[in-house]
């Protein structure tokens, strides 16, 4: 969990500079150039990027640990609990009582903000595909080499600026939800804290009982 309140500290995904950019999703009415970001913008694209990338393992990291830590505090239901035989305690019977019965559903809200944040953006949004593998080894003055995006290639397709034409249309549709998505990022952060607050609060309640008393 402390993980993840480390990965919303990053500016990533709120980068307009790099999805509403000639790179990934350029403008309407402007015409397509060569996908070339200036240097000082590249610099600090460059920079977000990797900070978010050394979050992104820390969580992956500490997340193969979290899952076995989760499994292993799930404490099962008795066999003589009505709940457990009706259709909707499936709940009780995959993820048990106490601890991680209270704490699954804010995991589950969790991570779907988490996913539309982290992985929405890039690929259904911007429909993007970044090499992260290659942050390391590029200047800022290659940084548009490790980006594909589905959104440029539509764009350079586009004969002159007839909003009449089809391929101009299906493009400012999906534009237009890259935007709006865009516009969710900050919002959808704040819920991602309040709901990590939420489940720090569960773990805090459950740490007296989980303490060895000493002596």
């Amino acid at each position: 969990m402390e993980a993840y309140r480390d990965l919303l500290k990053c500016a990533y995904p709120d980068v307009r500079g790099l999805w509403l950019s000639q790179v990934i999703a350029p403008p309407l009415g402007i015409p397509v150039q060569t996908g070339v970001f200036e240097e000082g913008k590249a610099i600090e694209i460059l920079h977000l990027l990797k900070d978010y990338w050394i979050a992104r393992c820390a969580v992956d990291k500490a997340g193969e640990i979290g899952e076995e830590a989760f499994h292993a505090l799930i404490e099962h239901p008795s066999r003589w609990n009505l709940f457990r035989r009706f259709p909707c305690s499936r709940n009780i019977n995959e993820f048990g009582v106490g601890f991680t019965g209270e704490i699954i559903g804010h995991l589950r809200h969790f991570h779907t903000i988490h996913d539309f944040l982290f992985h929405s953006i890039e690929r259904t949004y911007a429909k993007a595909r970044i090499d992260w593998d290659k942050l390391d080894f590029i200047q800022p003055s290659e940084l548009e080499t490790i980006m594909v995006s589905q959104l440029r290639y539509l764009r350079q397709n586009i004969d002159g600026y007839d909003m009449g034409s089809d391929t101009n249309q299906e493009y400012y549709r999906e534009y237009r939800k890259l935007a709006d998505a865009i516009e969710d990022i900050v919002p959808k952060k704040r819920d991602a804290n309040e709901e990590l607050g939420r489940i720090f609060a569960i773990i805090r309640k459950y740490e007296s009982k989980w303490a060895v008393p000493d002596g």
